[in-house]
């Protein structure tokens, strides 16, 4: 199972001496243990060491006043502030799948576009939407990539799953209509089938993500991408049940709202005021009422 924490969380061994007036901590893997006095048993030689005037035992070779811990740092914050693992044994964002509304991690990703295209994201209530892509009925996306089409799932259906397990990508040179099953995603002990917008010949896949789905989750819209198709020559983007443009941002909103509609409790949304769809509705949800709403919104046909 995919374990859901922010990509950019690194963990260090670090060590810092108590007798010094000043907590600095310094990474283990840095500090060389044959000439610093903390670890080659010369410590009893260090100005600052407390006990230097009555002795230590010669066989000792680690300096009793060094602490060894291990902490975490954001490794892409511009303050590499260490913080004890022990803190983030508590549910932090950074451990759980709301990592991604972390306005450093989105700037990090979803500002992290192919060269030549741009990134322009709207948020409709918590949703993000990308111009310049054609979305599918079944929130499925399609964006043309030079003479191809590139398909993913849109950020409705990534909040909707969940942490994904595994994505089953279709092999190349597989035929695909619009419409019909195109990726098959196991999370919680269930596939979900998600459809395709666009009919053609599959001509590359994201391998990737058999490795590590996380993509999906983080970047949807650019390093999340499931397939590249080379769509048939009757093949066209504006068919029924595709949206793009101001037509994308309307039907995301109406998607919304129907799901707000579909829950019998303020769960997923803030049901008083409209509120914004959180990152994992999955988890919020009884098993039986998310599977119904995953067969409504992602595996009904629509087009």
């Amino acid at each position: 199972m995919t374990t859901m924490r922010c990509p950019f969380l690194k963990e260090q061994k670090v060590a810092l001496c108590r007798a010094y007036p000043i907590r600095k901590m310094l990474p283990v893997d840095r500090l060389c243990s044959e000439d610093a006095v903390c670890f080659n048993g010369e410590f009893g030689r260090c100005p600052i060491f407390p006990d230097r005037g009555a002795g230590h035992s010669g066989a000792r070779k680690v300096c009793p006043y060094l602490e060894v811990d291990m902490v975490m740092y954001c490794e892409v914050s511009p303050v590499k502030k260490m913080i004890p693992s022990s803190a983030f044994r508590l549910e932090t964002p950074c451990m759980t799948d709301a990592f991604v509304h972390c306005p450093t991690y989105q700037k990090m990703v979803w500002g992290d576009g192919e060269r030549g295209v741009s990134r322009r994201l709207t948020s409709v209530r918590g949703v993000m939407v990308e111009d310049g892509l054609y979305y599918h009925a079944s929130h499925t996306w399609r964006r043309p990539v030079d003479g191809t089409v590139r398909v993913g799932m849109d950020d409705f259906a990534q909040r909707l799953l969940g942490p994904i397990d595994r994505v089953v990508l279709p092999a190349e040179g597989t035929k695909v209509a619009t419409g019909r099953v195109l990726v098959r995603v196991r999370c919680a002990e269930r596939v979900v089938r998600l459809r395709s917008p666009v009919s053609g010949r599959v001509v590359a896949r994201n391998v990737a993500l058999s490795e590590d789905p996380v993509p999906v989750h983080g970047d949807p819209y650019g390093r999340g991408w499931l397939l590249e198709v080379q769509p048939d020559a009757a093949d066209g983007p504006l068919a029924t049940g595709m949206y793009y443009g101001p037509d994308a941002a309307l039907w995301m909103e109406g998607e919304v709202a129907r799901l707000q509609a579909s829950l019998h409790a303020p769960v997923g949304v803030t049901m008083g005021d409209g509120g914004l769809v959180t990152a994992n509705i999955r988890a919020a949800l009884p098993a039986s009422q998310w599977d119904r709403i995953v067969r409504h919104f992602l595996e009904k046909r629509r087009a």
